[in-house]
Formats: structure tokens, sequence, C-alpha cells
């Protein structure tokens, strides 16, 4: 990659540029002082020229068998400068992965336990010559698939497209469902929700959601069925009591 080689309309990584020459936000001075308003994209500043190629190849030789390898092993190094979506998002890195974890977490004060809501996992894909990586994504412990890439801009565009996603709320929190159903699943029940982190799922819940806090179809359903069970139940003791004051009456 040289300077002499780029089009007006050459799409590049950010990464192959100095921190100093990418615009983040717009400036305005405004009663003398400076306001900063953070840019829905970066920009590149005026006269900004990508960074040299490693060990100064300006081409990878083909030829050279190690030459893709040392580039993609360079790119694992700097999976920890990628620019993550939000402040909420967390790189981790793993001493029995060589790759990193993204990952958003809440925290439960009820447990004190972090809950993984998001979760990227970027590593070696599954070929002798590791020419490649992998990122798996994973939504409340559930894989939504995968993606080979060799450049990390792909994996900063996984984080993005995540970051995007609207999370289902499932069913309920074990607590409540619990509650409802009188302090334990029906039969039917058992088979049909999974709990994830304190929370009940449908098993055919689909993860995401288009609103903030809403639930999908089939969690929707689930809940459904656990309010029915609830209202049967209290038909139920309703009956039980009634018979058994009608006995005492008598």
């Amino acid at each position: 990659m040289t300077p002499g080689s780029l089009r007006a309309d050459s799409q590049l990584c950010e990464l192959h540029f100095e921190p100093s020459q990418i615009c983040r936000d717009y400036v305005h001075h405004i009663g003398g002082k400076e306001v900063r308003i953070p840019r829905g994209r970066a920009a590149l500043l005026p006269g900004a020229l990508p960074l040299a190629p490693p060990h100064g190849e300006e081409h990878p030789d083909p030829k050279r068998p190690g030459s893709e390898l040392n580039s993609i092993k360079e790119h694992v190094h700097k999976l920890s400068a990628i620019h993550l979506p939000s402040k909420y998002w967390s790189c981790i890195r793993c001493r029995n992965l060589e790759g990193a974890v993204f990952a958003t977490s809440s925290f439960n004060p009820a447990t004190n336990d972090l809950i993984t809501e998001k979760m990227v996992v970027v590593q070696w894909a599954p070929d002798e010559r590791r020419e490649t990586l992998v990122c798996e994504t994973f939504v409340h412990g559930r894989r939504l698939g995968d993606v080979i890439v060799g450049d990390l801009c792909v994996v900063q565009q996984t984080l993005c497209m995540l970051d995007a996603l609207q999370l289902c709320a499932g069913v309920g929190s074990v607590e409540y469902v619990l509650e409802q159903l009188g302090g334990r699943l029906t039969a039917h029940l058992e088979h049909s929700l999974v709990a994830h982190k304190g929370t009940y799922f449908s098993h055919a819940c689909v993860a995401t959601v288009e609103a903030v806090g809403a639930s999908c179809a089939s969690c929707k359903l689930a809940r459904k069925a656990v309010l029915t069970k609830k209202s049967a139940l209290l038909r139920k003791n309703f009956l039980v009591s009634y018979v058994d004051c009608s006995a005492e009456t008598k």
C-alpha cells in the first residue's frame, strides 16, 4: 500500500492512520471557548497518509509463506487498540485464547454477578495455515453466527453491528416466573423455557427485537402460558377454599 496507489474514493480502516490524523469531533469556538461535538463518522485531516507497512514492505510477497501470517499476527496484537462502539464495551485478553473477547455486561446487585449481554470472540480460523481470524457473535449466551475476516476493519464493523441490536427482555426473571406458578415450573414449561443469568427465555427466543425493553414473539407466548397457568392455579385454589368453607357451614 503506497500513497500513490490511493484514489479519492479509496476506503481504508482507521487503524492504518495515526490517531492524530483522525478528526472525531466538530470544533467550534463560542464566546472564546472551544466546544467539541462528536461527529457521527470520523474523518481524516487534510494531508493524512496511511502508515507504512510493517518491516518496510509495500506489498506482501505471496511466494513467502510467512508474509500473510506475520500480518495477521500483528492484527491479533492490535485487537486491544480497536475503537469500541461505546464505553460499555470491553476488550478482554484470556490466557487460553490467542485472540480477544469483546463484551458488554450488566451488574446484578442481588447476586453481585456480571451478566454478559453481547459478546464477540475473535480467534484463529480453524485451518492449518492460520491466515485468517473468525469472529463469533453471542447474545444472552446464544450463538448468532460467525464471520471469517482478514482485516481488523471487519472486526470493528461486527462490533458496531452487534452494538446496534436491541436484546429480547425474555419471559421474566426466574423469581417472578416461579412466583406466578406457586414455586415450580410445570412439565410443559420446563421443556419450553431456559434460564440465563436469572431470566427465563423461550427455547425458541430469537434474541433480538426492534424496540428497547421488548420481548420477542416466542417469549411473549411463553409469558402468556405462565399467566394462563397462574389463572388456572388461582381458580383451583378458589374452588378448594370454597368447598372447604361449604363443608364447615354444614
